[in-house]
Protein backbone atom coordinates (compact mmCIF):
# COMPACT_ATOMS: atom_id res chain seq x y z
CA UNK A 1 0.00 0.00 0.00
CA UNK A 2 2.98 2.34 0.66
CA UNK A 3 4.78 2.12 -2.66
CA UNK A 4 7.61 1.07 -1.21
CA UNK A 5 9.68 -2.04 -1.70
CA UNK A 6 9.19 -4.94 0.58
CA UNK A 7 12.62 -5.37 2.20
CA UNK A 8 11.83 -1.72 3.43
CA UNK A 9 8.37 -2.40 4.77
CA UNK A 10 9.15 -5.38 6.53
CA UNK A 11 11.07 -3.99 9.18
CA UNK A 12 7.98 -1.80 9.91
CA UNK A 13 5.08 -4.86 10.56
CA UNK A 14 6.19 -5.33 13.96
CA UNK A 15 5.26 -1.84 14.59
CA UNK A 16 1.98 -2.00 12.39
CA UNK A 17 0.92 -4.97 14.47
CA UNK A 18 1.52 -3.93 18.08
CA UNK A 19 0.70 -0.64 17.97
CA UNK A 20 -2.27 -0.15 15.37
CA UNK A 21 -6.04 -1.11 16.04
CA UNK A 22 -5.91 -2.81 12.88
CA UNK A 23 -2.97 -4.94 13.73
CA UNK A 24 -3.89 -6.07 16.87
CA UNK A 25 -7.62 -7.01 15.46
CA UNK A 26 -5.67 -8.68 12.81
CA UNK A 27 -3.73 -10.64 15.66
CA UNK A 28 -6.92 -11.44 17.64
CA UNK A 29 -8.21 -13.00 14.37
CA UNK A 30 -4.73 -14.99 13.67
CA UNK A 31 -4.80 -17.03 17.24
CA UNK A 32 -8.23 -17.12 16.54
CA UNK A 33 -7.70 -19.01 13.45
CA UNK A 34 -5.00 -21.15 15.19
CA UNK A 35 -7.29 -22.06 17.84
CA UNK A 36 -9.79 -23.30 15.83
CA UNK A 37 -6.71 -25.43 13.71
CA UNK A 38 -5.92 -26.83 17.19
CA UNK A 39 -9.38 -28.00 17.97
CA UNK A 40 -10.13 -29.37 14.93
CA UNK A 41 -6.77 -31.52 15.15
CA UNK A 42 -7.52 -32.33 18.46
CA UNK A 43 -11.03 -32.94 19.26
CA UNK A 44 -11.10 -36.64 18.45
CA UNK A 45 -14.45 -38.04 19.52
CA UNK A 46 -15.45 -34.40 20.83
CA UNK A 47 -16.16 -33.57 17.22
CA UNK A 48 -19.37 -34.06 17.41
CA UNK A 49 -20.64 -32.90 21.17
CA UNK A 50 -23.03 -30.04 21.46
CA UNK A 51 -20.06 -28.19 23.28
CA UNK A 52 -17.41 -28.75 21.16
CA UNK A 53 -19.42 -27.23 17.99
CA UNK A 54 -20.92 -24.48 20.23
CA UNK A 55 -17.26 -23.15 21.22
CA UNK A 56 -16.31 -23.56 17.33
CA UNK A 57 -19.22 -21.55 16.41
CA UNK A 58 -18.10 -18.89 18.95
CA UNK A 59 -14.57 -18.72 18.05
CA UNK A 60 -16.34 -18.05 14.35
CA UNK A 61 -17.77 -15.49 15.64
CA UNK A 62 -15.03 -13.56 16.81
CA UNK A 63 -13.41 -14.10 13.57
CA UNK A 64 -16.20 -12.42 12.46
CA UNK A 65 -16.26 -9.52 14.25
CA UNK A 66 -12.54 -9.01 13.30
CA UNK A 67 -14.20 -8.35 9.61
CA UNK A 68 -16.14 -6.02 11.26
CA UNK A 69 -13.69 -4.22 13.35
CA UNK A 70 -11.12 -3.34 10.30
CA UNK A 71 -13.68 -2.76 7.58
CA UNK A 72 -15.52 0.40 6.67
CA UNK A 73 -18.19 -0.38 9.94
CA UNK A 74 -15.34 0.11 12.54
CA UNK A 75 -15.02 4.41 11.09
CA UNK A 76 -17.70 4.53 13.53
CA UNK A 77 -15.67 3.36 16.57
CA UNK A 78 -15.38 -0.54 18.51
CA UNK A 79 -19.21 -2.08 19.12
CA UNK A 80 -21.07 0.87 17.51
CA UNK A 81 -24.23 0.12 15.82
CA UNK A 82 -23.07 -0.12 12.84
CA UNK A 83 -19.90 -2.54 13.16
CA UNK A 84 -22.72 -4.95 14.96
CA UNK A 85 -24.78 -4.31 11.98
CA UNK A 86 -21.44 -5.62 10.70
CA UNK A 87 -20.97 -8.25 11.96
CA UNK A 88 -25.06 -9.68 12.11
CA UNK A 89 -24.81 -8.87 8.16
CA UNK A 90 -21.35 -11.18 8.30
CA UNK A 91 -23.13 -14.35 10.51
CA UNK A 92 -25.60 -14.57 8.46
CA UNK A 93 -24.16 -14.58 5.15
CA UNK A 94 -21.51 -17.01 6.95
CA UNK A 95 -24.75 -19.05 7.93
CA UNK A 96 -26.21 -19.29 4.77
CA UNK A 97 -23.65 -19.27 2.52
CA UNK A 98 -21.55 -21.69 4.92
CA UNK A 99 -24.77 -24.06 4.69
CA UNK A 100 -25.53 -24.08 1.11
CA UNK A 101 -21.70 -25.13 0.17
CA UNK A 102 -21.76 -28.11 2.63
CA UNK A 103 -25.31 -29.10 1.75
CA UNK A 104 -24.39 -29.26 -2.14
CA UNK A 105 -20.87 -30.31 -1.91
CA UNK A 106 -21.47 -33.15 0.76
CA UNK A 107 -24.68 -34.10 2.63
CA UNK A 108 -27.12 -33.72 -0.55
CA UNK A 109 -25.06 -35.47 -2.68
CA UNK A 110 -24.20 -38.24 -0.58
CA UNK A 111 -28.04 -38.95 0.46
CA UNK A 112 -29.38 -38.88 -3.08
CA UNK A 113 -26.95 -40.89 -5.29
CA UNK A 114 -26.34 -43.65 -1.78
CA UNK A 115 -29.91 -44.20 -1.93
CA UNK A 116 -30.68 -42.94 1.39
CA UNK A 117 -33.70 -42.92 3.08
CA UNK A 118 -36.85 -40.14 2.02
CA UNK A 119 -37.15 -39.12 5.51
CA UNK A 120 -33.15 -38.21 6.86
CA UNK A 121 -32.98 -36.45 3.54
CA UNK A 122 -36.50 -34.56 4.20
CA UNK A 123 -35.51 -33.40 7.57
CA UNK A 124 -32.19 -32.17 6.61
CA UNK A 125 -33.30 -30.05 3.65
CA UNK A 126 -36.29 -28.76 5.90
CA UNK A 127 -34.05 -28.15 8.62
CA UNK A 128 -31.90 -26.08 6.30
CA UNK A 129 -34.89 -24.46 5.13
CA UNK A 130 -35.38 -22.61 8.40
CA UNK A 131 -31.71 -22.12 9.38
CA UNK A 132 -31.30 -20.39 5.92
CA UNK A 133 -34.79 -18.54 6.35
CA UNK A 134 -33.49 -16.78 9.41
CA UNK A 135 -30.61 -16.00 8.25
CA UNK A 136 -31.61 -14.40 4.83
CA UNK A 137 -34.00 -12.44 7.20
CA UNK A 138 -31.15 -10.98 9.31
CA UNK A 139 -29.21 -10.47 5.87
CA UNK A 140 -32.35 -8.42 4.53
CA UNK A 141 -32.49 -6.00 7.28
CA UNK A 142 -28.75 -5.24 8.11
CA UNK A 143 -28.63 -4.57 3.98
CA UNK A 144 -31.27 -1.94 4.26
CA UNK A 145 -29.24 -0.28 7.24
CA UNK A 146 -25.84 -0.40 5.37
CA UNK A 147 -27.47 0.71 2.34
CA UNK A 148 -28.65 4.13 4.10
CA UNK A 149 -25.45 4.12 5.76
CA UNK A 150 -23.08 3.94 3.48
CA UNK A 151 -25.21 5.04 -0.23
CA UNK A 152 -27.35 7.38 1.11
CA UNK A 153 -29.03 7.93 -2.28
CA UNK A 154 -29.79 6.91 -5.55
CA UNK A 155 -27.13 9.03 -7.17
CA UNK A 156 -24.59 7.65 -5.16
CA UNK A 157 -26.04 4.43 -5.97
CA UNK A 158 -25.97 4.68 -9.60
CA UNK A 159 -23.08 6.85 -9.75
CA UNK A 160 -20.14 4.99 -8.15
CA UNK A 161 -18.09 1.77 -8.29
CA UNK A 162 -19.21 0.83 -4.83
CA UNK A 163 -23.42 1.75 -5.54
CA UNK A 164 -22.71 -0.39 -8.78
CA UNK A 165 -21.30 -3.49 -6.78
CA UNK A 166 -24.29 -3.12 -4.50
CA UNK A 167 -27.10 -3.26 -7.66
CA UNK A 168 -24.82 -6.88 -8.88
CA UNK A 169 -25.19 -8.16 -5.47
CA UNK A 170 -29.18 -7.07 -5.37
CA UNK A 171 -29.66 -8.85 -8.52
CA UNK A 172 -27.59 -12.03 -7.08
CA UNK A 173 -29.85 -12.15 -3.86
CA UNK A 174 -32.93 -11.79 -5.47
CA UNK A 175 -32.07 -14.78 -7.82
CA UNK A 176 -31.05 -16.60 -4.57
CA UNK A 177 -33.99 -15.65 -2.93
CA UNK A 178 -36.37 -16.88 -5.66
CA UNK A 179 -34.54 -20.14 -5.47
CA UNK A 180 -34.89 -20.59 -1.73
CA UNK A 181 -38.45 -19.49 -1.81
CA UNK A 182 -39.15 -22.29 -4.86
CA UNK A 183 -36.78 -25.07 -2.38
CA UNK A 184 -38.89 -24.20 0.84
CA UNK A 185 -42.65 -23.85 -0.95
CA UNK A 186 -41.97 -26.37 -3.01
CA UNK A 187 -39.24 -29.33 -3.27
CA UNK A 188 -39.07 -29.31 0.28
CA UNK A 189 -43.12 -30.36 1.10
CA UNK A 190 -42.88 -32.30 -1.68
CA UNK A 191 -39.90 -34.49 0.02
CA UNK A 192 -41.51 -34.49 3.20
CA UNK A 193 -45.17 -35.75 1.93
CA UNK A 194 -42.33 -38.51 0.03
CA UNK A 195 -41.15 -39.34 3.55
CA UNK A 196 -44.87 -39.88 5.23
CA UNK A 197 -44.21 -36.37 7.25
CA UNK A 198 -46.40 -33.15 7.74
CA UNK A 199 -45.90 -30.62 4.67
CA UNK A 200 -45.23 -27.09 4.98
CA UNK A 201 -48.92 -25.53 4.05
CA UNK A 202 -50.21 -22.20 4.33
CA UNK A 203 -51.37 -19.17 2.43
CA UNK A 204 -47.63 -18.53 1.12
CA UNK A 205 -47.22 -21.85 -0.46
CA UNK A 206 -50.48 -21.63 -2.27
CA UNK A 207 -49.22 -18.04 -3.52
CA UNK A 208 -45.88 -19.99 -4.48
CA UNK A 209 -47.58 -22.90 -6.11
CA UNK A 210 -49.89 -20.43 -8.27
CA UNK A 211 -47.33 -19.04 -9.83
CA UNK A 212 -45.18 -22.79 -10.13
CA UNK A 213 -48.32 -24.50 -12.37
CA UNK A 214 -45.60 -26.47 -13.51
CA UNK A 215 -44.77 -27.99 -10.20
CA UNK A 216 -48.40 -28.37 -8.70
CA UNK A 217 -48.34 -32.01 -10.15
CA UNK A 218 -46.43 -33.93 -7.54
CA UNK A 219 -43.31 -35.78 -8.98
CA UNK A 220 -42.10 -38.91 -7.76
CA UNK A 221 -39.22 -39.07 -4.87
CA UNK A 222 -36.14 -39.62 -6.78
CA UNK A 223 -37.32 -36.58 -9.19
CA UNK A 224 -37.81 -34.35 -6.19
CA UNK A 225 -34.42 -35.19 -4.54
CA UNK A 226 -32.19 -34.72 -8.09
CA UNK A 227 -34.46 -31.49 -8.33
CA UNK A 228 -33.20 -29.92 -4.70
CA UNK A 229 -29.92 -31.17 -5.37
CA UNK A 230 -29.53 -29.22 -8.90
CA UNK A 231 -31.93 -25.93 -7.77
CA UNK A 232 -28.99 -26.01 -4.22
CA UNK A 233 -25.90 -26.33 -6.54
CA UNK A 234 -26.89 -23.27 -8.64
CA UNK A 235 -27.90 -21.65 -5.43
CA UNK A 236 -24.17 -22.26 -4.20
CA UNK A 237 -22.95 -21.09 -7.61
CA UNK A 238 -24.55 -17.80 -7.42
CA UNK A 239 -23.47 -17.25 -3.83
CA UNK A 240 -20.07 -17.62 -4.76
CA UNK A 241 -20.88 -14.51 -7.12
CA UNK A 242 -22.22 -12.73 -4.23
CA UNK A 243 -19.15 -13.37 -1.11
CA UNK A 244 -17.10 -11.69 -4.40
CA UNK A 245 -19.38 -8.43 -4.39
CA UNK A 246 -19.12 -8.57 -0.43
CA UNK A 247 -15.48 -8.63 -1.35
CA UNK A 248 -15.23 -5.86 -3.29
CA UNK A 249 -17.34 -3.72 -1.12
CA UNK A 250 -14.76 -4.23 1.77
CA UNK A 251 -12.29 -2.52 -0.08
CA UNK A 252 -13.99 0.36 -2.07
CA UNK A 253 -14.84 3.70 -1.30
CA UNK A 254 -18.44 4.01 0.14
CA UNK A 255 -20.80 5.61 -2.21
CA UNK A 256 -21.68 8.36 -0.22
CA UNK A 257 -18.17 9.17 0.56
CA UNK A 258 -17.36 9.35 -3.26
CA UNK A 259 -20.68 11.61 -3.94
CA UNK A 260 -19.04 13.77 -1.44
CA UNK A 261 -15.40 14.00 -3.02
CA UNK A 262 -16.94 14.33 -6.62
CA UNK A 263 -18.73 17.43 -4.89
CA UNK A 264 -16.02 18.60 -3.97
CA UNK A 265 -13.68 18.58 -6.80
CA UNK A 266 -16.78 20.01 -9.13
CA UNK A 267 -16.45 23.00 -6.50
CA UNK A 268 -13.09 23.35 -7.59
CA UNK A 269 -11.40 20.78 -5.73
CA UNK A 270 -8.53 18.90 -6.78
CA UNK A 271 -6.12 16.03 -5.87
CA UNK A 272 -2.45 15.33 -6.06
CA UNK A 273 -0.30 12.55 -4.98
CA UNK A 274 3.36 13.17 -4.86
CA UNK A 275 5.92 10.28 -5.56
CA UNK A 276 8.51 10.56 -2.85
CA UNK A 277 7.99 10.43 0.34
CA UNK A 278 3.94 9.75 -0.85
CA UNK A 279 2.32 13.20 -0.20
CA UNK A 280 -1.05 13.46 -0.38
CA UNK A 281 -2.59 16.62 -0.98
CA UNK A 282 -6.01 17.62 -1.45
CA UNK A 283 -6.83 21.19 -2.32
CA UNK A 284 -9.86 23.31 -2.75
CA UNK A 285 -9.26 26.82 -5.11
CA UNK A 286 -5.87 27.84 -4.37
CA UNK A 287 -5.76 27.17 -0.85
CA UNK A 288 -4.76 23.74 0.49
CA UNK A 289 -7.52 21.82 2.72
CA UNK A 290 -5.90 18.77 3.63
CA UNK A 291 -2.51 17.71 3.26
CA UNK A 292 -0.72 14.31 4.52
CA UNK A 293 2.42 13.31 4.31
CA UNK A 294 3.86 9.05 4.81
CA UNK A 295 7.16 8.42 4.65
CA UNK A 296 7.45 4.40 5.75
CA UNK A 297 11.42 4.21 5.26
CA UNK A 298 11.65 6.73 7.69
CA UNK A 299 8.78 5.98 10.78
CA UNK A 300 10.28 4.18 13.55
CA UNK A 301 8.41 2.39 16.57
CA UNK A 302 7.30 4.84 18.92
CA UNK A 303 8.10 8.35 16.73
CA UNK A 304 5.57 10.66 14.75
CA UNK A 305 5.31 9.85 11.31
CA UNK A 306 5.13 13.87 9.17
Amino acid sequence: MSGNPVRTVLPLLPTVIIKTHFGMVWLIRMVSLAFIAILVLTGGKYRDTQKFLSLLLLVTAVIAFTHSATGHAADSSDFSVAELMDLFHLAGSMVWAGGLFVLSLIVLPDMVTGNRAARPLAVAAARFSRIAGIAVGVIAVTSLYNAWIYVGSLEALFGSPYGKTIIAKIILFILLLVLAVFNRYISVPYLQEWAGQASVSGFFRRLIVSFTPFAVHTPVGEVIALRLLRSVKIEAFLMLGLLLCVAMLRHEVPARHHAHLEHAQAAGGHTTHGHEGHEHQFAVGLETAVRLETNPAESLPGSRSR
